[in-house]
């Protein structure tokens, strides 16, 4: 949320049963729901410790688009052996994100089921907040013209 300069409208009452409020990330989750970028699950949890790659590319999209961003690349996922494994709900997300640079894959393949790990989390984000600002920039180019 802090990569994209995202804001709730600051009640906060938006948590989690499972995030809890001293969470390094609680404020981040608290935004992304109050945002509707992140749903959780039926029984109002977050399940912070088990998060796909599939499900980070969701939520990066749905964050950019908050941003006023969104992803418009129009990916091609032929080159990933793996892409039919990906979720329906998540193939949109994945394609735009792969067609927009901000995700290429992981030794040939999306691995959207596998477990997200820190780091791939720290370079989506990274990726994403600078596609962002590059398109903040294209954007204040274009209207002084």
């Amino acid at each position: 949320m802090r990569a994209l300069e995202l804001k709730g409208p600051g009640t906060n009452t938006a948590a989690f049963s499972d995030v809890q409020p001293t969470a390094y990330y609680a404020q981040a989750v608290a935004i992304s729901k109050e945002l509707g970028i992140a749903y959780g699950f039926e029984d109002n949890t977050f399940k912070p410790s088990s998060i796909s790659r599939q499900d980070m590319m969701v939520l990066t999209a749905k964050a950019l688009k908050a941003a006023g961003n969104p992803s418009a690349g129009s990916g091609n996922l032929a080159p990933y052996s793996d892409a039919a494994t990906i979720s329906t709900y998540a193939v949109d997300s994945v394609t735009s994100l792969v067609g927009s640079g901000i995700v290429n894959g992981k030794g040939g393949k999306i691995a959207p089921a596998e477990s997200l790990t820190r780091a791939e989390a720290a370079v989506c984000t990274l990726q994403a907040a600078a596609f962002s600002n590059s398109m903040a920039l294209n954007h204040n180019c274009n209207r002084d013209r």
